[in-house]
């Protein structure tokens, strides 16, 4: 696991109130019962703060699973650098 992922994991944890080796692969809200419309705002707020980053109004909406959420922050590490 890469350490973007490791740090998405560690904030969904802090955040969702699930371990982080519970985060299934695929995650998505329906998965997560604690993953609502608040917490979801509050991951990707999280997210943008950790990253040093900020998202898009369409990329937030699009932002509904693990894959997804790891896809557009990795994009947005490397164009960083």
């Amino acid at each position: 696991m890469d350490k973007i992922t490791q740090n998405i994991l560690s904030i969904m944890e802090d955040i969702f109130g699930v371990p982080a080796d519970k985060i299934p692969d695929n995650a998505e809200p329906s998965m997560i019962e604690t993953w609502d419309s608040l917490k979801h705002m509050m991951l990707l707020l999280a997210l943008e703060e950790e990253f040093d980053i900020r998202f898009s109004d369409e990329e937030m909406v699009e932002m509904l699973s693990l894959p997804i959420i790891i896809d557009v922050i990795s994009a947005k590490c490397a164009e960083k650098q």
